[in-house]
C-alpha cells in the first residue's frame, strides 16, 4: 500500500533527512502562510514539511468528513498536498493557500464518489452496507448526543456523495452555498439543489 505520514515520500519533498523540530520552529516562526510558500517556491529548506505540519490536521478531518473511510481520506490527504505542491505556480495570492488546499481535497474526494458510483454499479450494493462513517464524536460527549449524532450518520450514508459532500461543507464546515460553489467548482444553482435534496434526506432527522 502507500506510504503514509507526514513526510511520506509520496510528497514532492526533498530526500535529504530533517529534523521535525526545525520544521515545527519554522512554522511557528514564520505565521503567514504567504511567506512559507514564497520560501517553498525559492528552495528554503523545511518550508514544505512546515505547510504540511500547519494544515494537515484541518485537511485530513475534511477528508475524513467528505469521504467517512479513513484509509480513502489519507489516501486523499497525501494526493492533495501532492497536487498542491506540484501546481504551486497556479496560486495567485500565497496568503489563500489553506483555500486553495480546500479546493483540491473537495476535487479529489469528488474524484471518489465517481469510483465508488462505478464500484456500486460494478457490485450491486448500496454505500450505507460499507460501514462509512462521517461524523465521528468524541467519545466524551453525553450519550443522548452520540445517539443522535449516530442517526445522522446513519441517514447521511444514504445521500448522494455530492449532495452529501454539499451539506457537510455547508452545515460543518460553515462555508457559504456561494463557498461551497468555488470549492466544488460548480454553479451555485446546482449546490442550492445539492443543500436542497440533502436538506430532504435528512427531514426529521434531529441535527445537534
Amino acid at each position: 500500500g502507500r506510504a503514509r505520514g507526514p513526510f511520506s515520500s509520496a510528497l514532492p519533498m526533498s530526500s535529504s533527512p530533517r529534523s521535525v523540530a526545525v520544521v515545527v520552529e519554522l512554522s511557528a516562526r514564520e505565521p503567514s502562510d504567504s511567506a512559507l510558500v514564497s520560501r517553498v517556491r525559492t528552495g528554503v529548506r523545511g518550508a514544505d514539511e512546515a505547510l504540511y505540519m500547519r494544515h494537515v490536521g484541518r485537511v485530513l478531518s475534511l477528508c475524513l468528513r467528505l469521504l467517512g473511510d479513513r484509509d480513502e481520506a489519507e489516501d486523499v490527504l497525501q494526493d492533495t498536498f501532492l497536487a498542491a505542491f506540484e501546481r504551486l505556480d497556479e496560486l495567485r495570492d500565497a496568503a489563500t493557500f489553506g483555500r486553495f488546499l480546500t479546493r483540491i481535497a473537495v476535487d479529489k474526494a469528488d474524484e471518489r464518489y465517481r469510483q465508488r458510483r462505478a464500484r456500486r454499479f460494478t457490485l450491486a450494493r448500496s454505500l450505507a452496507t460499507e460501514g462509512l462513517t462521517f461524523l465521528r464524536p468524541r467519545r466524551e460527549l453525553d450519550a443522548a448526543l452520540r445517539a443522535e449524532l449516530s442517526q445522522l450518520d446513519t441517514a447521511l450514508a444514504k445521500l448522494r456523495d455530492r449532495d452529501r459532500a454539499c451539506w457537510l461543507l455547508h452545515n460543518v464546515d460553515g462555508y457559504t452555498l456561494a463557498d461551497v460553489a468555488e470549492l466544488t467548482q460548480r454553479p451555485l444553482a446546482i449546490v442550492k439543489r445539492r443543500q436542497a435534496r440533502a436538506e430532504r434526506g435528512l427531514r426529521g432527522i434531529s441535527v445537534p
